[in-house]
């Protein structure tokens, strides 16, 4: 899923609303990966016609859509597919950027028993070094590098309890599933119909953000309400 967004396979219409979960939403998110709770399926259009969509998700650019494959367009999911691209694959540069500070999110190791959020936001100054960033769950040499900022710091049983502690987190992010539901073909207002009946819990769209999704429907695109 993730390496399909990297790659400008799976994408996010523009006429979708903007990325607008707040800090604990996202953080709450990698908390119900850990446990292996459900997060909700993702909707995926799949229209014969190429859609405009944005040009970045999860404050990175991704590439024009790859030539002679199909390509899906994100219809329920967007804030939760965005929390997990922009953290999982976050640019090292996203470290010491003041903008970025959002898609920066650390587990805390040694909170077994603790009832702190286990997942937390970093500004720009560095994080300690029992925090282990999300960007390095899927890069296997900055896991690695990580590794060694905590041989700095522990050392014998407790330095075995951190190792294991990150490699059961990172395990469990790297195999979580996100069940899909596609929707093959049809015309936008088709695909605003099937985004209509979903049952949505998340955040109200603003009165702007309805004018403007009207409007882009009325000039032959979908619109559709994110709820995560």
């Amino acid at each position: 899923m993730i390496e399909k967004v990297a790659s400008g396979a799976i994408r996010v219409p523009l006429f979708s609303r903007p990325f607008v979960w707040r800090p604990r939403q996202m953080t709450a998110l990698f908390e119900s990966i850990e446990d292996g709770y459900p997060i909700g399926s993702l909707v995926l259009w799949e229209p014969a016609d190429e859609v405009e969509s944005m040009s970045e998700i999860g404050g990175i650019p991704v590439p024009p859509p790859p030539p002679g494959l199909p390509i899906c367009y994100v219809l329920d999911g967007h804030q939760r597919l965005a929390t997990l691209f922009g953290c999982l694959r976050a640019p090292a540069s996203a470290q010491a950027s003041t903008d970025a500070w959002m898609w920066r999110i650390y587990r805390v190791l040694g909170l077994q028993l603790s009832r702190e959020s286990r997942y937390r936001h970093c500004g720009p100054v560095d994080a300690p070094p029992d925090w282990l960033p999300l960007r390095s769950v899927l890069r296997t040499k900055d896991f690695l590098s990580y590794q060694r900022v905590l041989t700095g710091i522990a050392r014998g049983e407790e330095l075995e309890e951190l190792l294991h502690e990150a490699y059961d987190v990172s395990h469990r992010i790297k195999d979580y599933r996100i069940p899909v539901v596609r929707v093959i073909g049809g015309s936008p207002s088709q695909a605003t119909t099937v985004f209509s009946r979903l049952n949505s819990s998340g955040l109200s769209l603003t009165v702007d953000e309805r004018a403007t999704a009207h409007n882009e429907y009325t000039d032959g695109s979908e619109s559709a309400q994110d709820s995560g």
